[in-house]
C-alpha cells in the first residue's frame, strides 16, 4: 500500500466515523425532542440518581480542594502588592467561572463515562442491545437518551456544588491563614 492509498483510507475512516458519530447524536436529539418512551422515563430518574447523586462526593471534595489551593497560591501573591483583602472576591470570581465548571465536567466525564461506558460495553458483549432491538425498540431511545439527559439536568447542579464547596474552602483557608498571622503578631 503507497502513502496516497494509506492517506485516503484513513481520511475515507475519520470521515465515516464522523458520519457515525453525527447520526448518533442527531437520533439522541430527535428522540428527546419526540419525547422520552414509557422505558426512557423510568430509566431518567435511575440515571439522574446514579450521575447527580453518587457524583456530589466526589465533586464537592474536589471544589473544596480547589478552592483551598487557590488561597494558599494567592496568599503571598496578594500580600506582595497589599491585596490581602480581595483574595476572596477573586477566588470566589475564579471558582465560579471558571475552574469550577471546568473542574465539575472532567470528574463527571470521569466518574460517570468511565462508569457508562463499562456498562455499555458489557452490554454490548452480553448481546443486551440485541436483545432491545428483538424486542422493536431502538437502543439509542432506551439506554442513549435516558443518559444524555441525566447529565445535561445534573451537570449546572453539581456545578453549583462545586463552585460553593470551592468558595467554602478558599474562604477557610483564607480564615486559617489571617488567624496565623494574628498568632504570630501577638506573639511578637
Amino acid at each position: 500500500m503507497n502513502t496516497l492509498e494509506y492517506v485516503g483510507s484513513r481520511t475515507t475512516r475519520s470521515v465515516e466515523s464522523l458520519g457515525d458519530y453525527g447520526r448518533f447524536t442527531g437520533s439522541i436529539f430527535a428522540w428527546i425532542f419526540r419525547g422520552p418512551g414509557r422505558f426512557a422515563r423510568q430509566q431518567l430518574l435511575g440515571q439522574m440518581y446514579e450521575v447527580g447523586t453518587l457524583s456530589i462526593p466526589v465533586v464537592m471534595i474536589t471544589g473544596a480542594f480547589i478552592g483551598a489551593v487557590l488561597a494558599i497560591e494567592a496568599d503571598p501573591q496578594f500580600k506582595a502588592i497589599g491585596l490581602e483583602s480581595r483574595i476572596g472576591s477573586v477566588i470566589n470570581i475564579s471558582v465560579v467561572k471558571q475552574i469550577g465548571p471546568v473542574l465539575t465536567g472532567v470528574m463527571l466525564a470521569g466518574r460517570v463515562g468511565g462508569a457508562l461506558t463499562a456498562e455499555l460495553g458489557t452490554m454490548k458483549v452480553t448481546e443486551q442491545l440485541d436483545a432491545i432491538r428483538a424486542m422493536a425498540t431502538d437502543p439509542i431511545r432506551a439506554i442513549a437518551v435516558p443518559r444524555f439527559v441525566a447529565c445535561l439536568l445534573m451537570m449546572p447542579i453539581l456545578t453549583i456544588f462545586s463552585d460553593l464547596l470551592g468558595m467554602l474552602g478558599g474562604w477557610f483557608m483564607s480564615r486559617s491563614e489571617e488567624r496565623r498571622v494574628g498568632q504570630e503578631c501577638r506573639s511578637r
